[in-house]
């Protein structure tokens, strides 16, 4: 828990192209605090000669309805995949290569000709050094896996080729039928939002490793048991987001404003002080003061890092229900 930043992020091991054999790197971040947190690639080098596969990866993004009530299928969007990570794997699953897309969501790597690869993209962002960040999407449900997706194994062939990938919501025109492969790169898309609100600021900044905890069977409960989906509902906590995703229920990956307000909480806490204790609230009670600077501060949050004033939040069956409210103009009748 390093609430002022000061986060330490080292690379053990290199990469020598011209060397063939396999190479581990090691990357480890330590807060002031002594946490520490670790992620390692293998990279194989391999003789021959080397081309070059690029593409550009996006995912559909539903957005709210004209009147911020629902989510509106029949405009779903497809946005660039920004900043996350990009692997060459070859047929033993090993990745040959890596890169991490740019903000129109392209990517280049290179890989040796005539070998049989796929492209495999991570719900991941990761960077080391200054400024430096390592977040991931994860299913708690699912023995805390990564989210990824995956093109065809194909040979990489002699001259440079490109491939696309894109991440459909999964949505059929009356409900989700198919693998929700989009909404994971929403929320990170969310968290990127969230992340150049900070750096446009201070450009070197040092974010804490975070985890985002999302599945399709995360619901709103009364108990807690996160690798049952029981999460209460979205929330942070202790370096982790807990985002819902139960369809015709409550699921927040298209909330932006949800998510981002909960990256509020993470922020406040790693880089300032976060007194508030938690707990139920909604929007007309009376509150602690603690949770109601805490919740409002949030909600601010939001809206300043997604440019945007209209707090929206989603729910019911076919996600066609939910609540609004505008940061910037709005008024409450119940102060705090």
């Amino acid at each position: 828990d390093d609430r002022d930043g000061s986060v330490s992020v080292t690379t053990e091991g290199n990469v020598n192209s011209d060397i063939v054999g396999t190479y581990l790197l090691k990357y480890s971040t330590v807060d002031s605090a002594g946490n520490t947190a670790t992620d390692t690639r293998t990279v194989n080098v391999v003789s021959g000669n080397f081309v070059t596969i690029s593409g550009i990866v996006t995912y559909d993004k539903v957005p709210s309805n004209s009147n911020n009530i629902g989510l509106d299928y029949s405009n779903i969007t497809q946005e660039y995949a920004k900043s996350v990570v990009v692997e060459a794997i070859e047929g033993s699953n090993t990745a040959i290569a890596f890169t991490t897309t740019d903000a129109l969501g392209q990517y280049v790597l290179s890989v040796p000709e005539d070998t049989v690869v796929k492209i495999r993209v991570s719900a991941k962002m990761l960077q080391a050094g200054t400024p430096s960040w390592d977040v991931k999407v994860v299913d708690n449900t699912s023995s805390n896996a990564l989210y990824v997706m995956e093109g065809s194994l194909v040979s990489s062939g002699a001259t440079n080729s490109q491939r696309d990938l894109h991440a459909p919501s999964g949505w059929s025109g009356s409900a989700y039928t198919s693998t929700r492969v989009a909404a994971p790169f929403a929320i990170v898309d969310s968290v990127y939002s969230a992340m150049n609100r900070v750096l446009s600021a201070d450009a070197n900044t040092v974010f804490p490793p975070l985890t985002v905890n999302w599945s399709v069977n995360n619901v709103p409960s009364n108990t807690m048991n996160v690798s049952l989906g029981q999460i209460g509902t979205s929330h942070y906590s202790g370096s982790n987001l807990y985002i819902l995703g139960d369809a015709d229920n409550d699921t927040d990956e298209y909330d932006d404003h949800v998510v981002t307000h909960e990256w509020g909480h993470y922020y406040e806490d790693k880089f300032s002080r976060s007194d508030n204790i938690g707990g139920a609230h909604s929007a007309d009670d009376h509150l602690d003061i603690r949770v109601a600077f805490g919740e409002g501060w949030g909600n601010a949050f939001a809206a300043m890092a997604l440019d945007d004033p209209i707090y929206f939040d989603t729910l019911d069956a076919s996600q066609a229900s939910g609540f609004f409210f505008d940061i910037e103009s709005g008024t409450s009748t119940t102060k705090g």
